[in-house]
């Protein structure tokens, strides 16, 4: 599968560098000696087969980068512009690779552009239609944070390093070889630049600061419980092996009102924002045809499970209750740091969020408050920058399929990652609440607890009903039921679940039987190993395909035209592309 998801901070801060590279014609026809063009802007400054950069299109990429992407002073800028250029013309044969090859045709593209095309259009009409925002005054922030002081604070922040090995033959042996090797006086920094397998060498292991109750487990538990300048002792996933290090600690502290303003400031203006979209909302009427669920009746559909029921339809945009769950999932699969975790209240609010957003879209379009040419230009924008990472994906793929001895190596190291995950095949009994339902919910709880019991004579015993649930992964019991995963895992053909309280009355579930992981085949799982090698080495894939591209290209960075660039010094915009980016954002 190929991956068109471009965010919209890199497809804004690609807009301008990609706008130019169409306009030029990706560089011209590449004839003419530098001193034919060497004026301003005009300055050629490098060449390659099929094309040329010029100074001016090294300022319009330099325009689009965030300030933190930019070279700090007095560093040097040979090597830097360098790899700006190369770079283009990477990004210029990537593109016209994918328009040869028909990218755009593959369906996940056409998903999605349609995507891009609501949330470009989402933006371009609220920076139309919203009103102005009344801007925030520090006296309304000092009433807020003089009210309650107490409740502005920093949380406890540590800066962590990190040194990764995957999963090889004497992997945990070198692993602890490293920790001791700290702990006799070595620099962790420099043995992780030096030893690890993550990207993160190439900052030393750097991690940033990280707030422990925010990482998922089990690295939040080991970064919490570090002293400073003492790594831990090895942690061992699915992947490989990992060791923690945390340099500073920066405790907790109440937030003075300068270090609070800042966040609370954004806050405000978001919550103005929002109630000028609510009247936005308000005044758009709903178009003929449209479902819009209440609370109580969204449950009833979510209780029922039928993926294909409609939960939403505003004009000709229809939401299933199936789509919905991939929406769900991916928010989940977001927040896994801060333990999110799928349930109906989850849903509803995801619902709700693509309620207004399909509802301001009707209105949009209604009033015509998108402007066609700069939508245009943001899509053209998109498709370039999204074809080309298309395609980068594409080759990256190609390439790593070309080595599949080390494909085999990668999948017999990681082979738990390519596995059948368990199963078990579950019954479930549903029993009304009766007239006693404390009674009942300890009769189950001492059914499930004291083994001998199954879900036959509990029904004869409390009334119910019994249903075939089949044989479900973790994955998809929590489908079923939030509560079940947890407490199917540990358990055994024959046993009870503990019993759990629904709206319609309690639940036990019983395992009929258990099949564990199974490994899928190499030749099976070739796709799904593919795709997770290219995602563990992307850098060093892409090295060589960035090698292989220029070879092909015959770059000649142009000695004159690099002075030019460096004479000229570096552009600076008037709003950063970062500041341009929070703004849309917020909105």
């Amino acid at each position: 599968m190929i991956h068109f998801n471009v965010s919209p901070r890199l497809a804004t801060a690609l807009a301008s560098l990609f706008l130019i590279a169409s306009i030029s014609g990706c560089g011209g026809s590449g004839s003419g000696s530098i001193d034919d063009q060497s004026t301003g802007d005009a300055t050629v400054v490098a060449r390659y087969d099929g094309g040329q950069i010029t100074l001016g299109e090294v300022d319009q990429r330099i325009l689009a980068l965030p300030m933190t992407e930019r070279p700090k002073p007095g560093e040097p800028l040979d090597a830097w512009y360098t790899g700006q250029i190369r770079e283009m013309v990477v990004e210029r044969r990537l593109f016209a690779e994918a328009e040869t090859g028909r990218l755009f045709d593959d369906p996940d593209f056409e998903t999605a552009r349609r995507e891009a095309e609501k949330r470009i259009s989402l933006e371009l009409c609220l920076s139309k239609a919203l009103p102005e925002i009344e801007p925030v005054t520090d006296d309304e922030l000092r009433e807020v944070y003089d009210a309650h002081p107490e409740q502005f604070s920093a949380p406890e922040r540590r800066l962590t390093y990190e040194i990764f090995l995957r999963r090889a033959p004497g992997a945990a042996e070198t692993i602890r070889s490293l920790r001791e090797r700290t702990l006799r006086g070595e620099s962790f920094l420099r043995l992780a630049g030096e030893y690890s397998d993550s990207e993160s060498r190439l900052q030393d292991g750097l991690l940033g600061w990280m707030v422990p109750g925010r990482l998922p487990a089990p690295f939040g538990a080991v970064v919490a419980g570090l002293d400073e300048g003492v790594p831990s002792k090895p942690v061992e996933t699915p992947r490989g092996f990992h060791l923690f290090y945390v340099e500073q600690i920066l405790p907790a502290k109440l937030l003075s009102f300068e270090e609070a303003a800042p966040n609370l400031r954004r806050q405000r203006t978001t919550e103005r924002r929002e109630k000028a979209i609510d009247a936005l909302l308000a005044e758009a009427p709903t178009p003929p045809g449209s479902l819009v669920l209440d609370r109580k009746e969204f449950a009833k559909i979510a209780q029922a499970g039928d993926p294909s029921a409609v939960v939403l339809r505003i004009g000709e945009q229809e939401v299933t209750l199936g789509d919905l769950r991939t929406r769900v999932r991916a928010v989940v699969d977001k927040e896994a740091a801060e333990g999110s975790v799928a349930t109906v209240e989850l849903a509803w609010r995801v619902l709700e969020q693509v309620r207004r957003r399909e509802t301001l879209a009707q209105r949009c379009q209604t009033e015509g408050w998108i402007p066609a040419d700069t939508f245009e230009e943001r899509m053209a924008a998109w498709r370039r920058a999204s074809l080309t990472s298309g395609q980068r994906h594409r080759r990256l793929l190609e390439l790593a399929e070309q080595d599949e001895t080390q494909l085999r190596l990668f999948y017999e190291s990681n082979v738990g990652s390519f596995s059948k995950p368990p199963t078990w095949t579950l019954r479930r009994l549903r029993v009304p609440l009766g007239q006693h339902p404390l009674a009942r919910m300890e009769s189950l709880e001492a059914a499930a607890s004291g083994g001998g019991t199954t879900l036959d004579d509990l029904k004869a015993k409390l009334g119910g009903e019994i249903d075939d649930l089949g044989a479900l992964t973790q994955a998809e019991m929590k489908q079923v039921q939030p509560k079940l995963p947890k407490r199917i895992a540990p358990l055994g053909a024959g046993q009870l679940a503990a019993p759990y309280r629904t709206q319609a009355g309690f639940e036990v579930v019983e395992v009929v039987d258990r099949a564990p992981a199974t490994p899928i085949p190499f030749d099976e799982a070739r796709k799904r190993v593919t795709a997770a090698y290219v995602a563990q080495y992307t850098a060093e894939l892409y090295d060589r395909l960035e090698a292989q591209i220029l070879d092909q290209a015959k770059l000649e960075i142009l000695p004159k035209g690099l002075e030019a660039l460096k004479a000229a010094a570096l552009p600076e915009p008037d709003v950063s592309v970062e500041q341009l980016n929070d703004l849309f954002e917020d909105r």
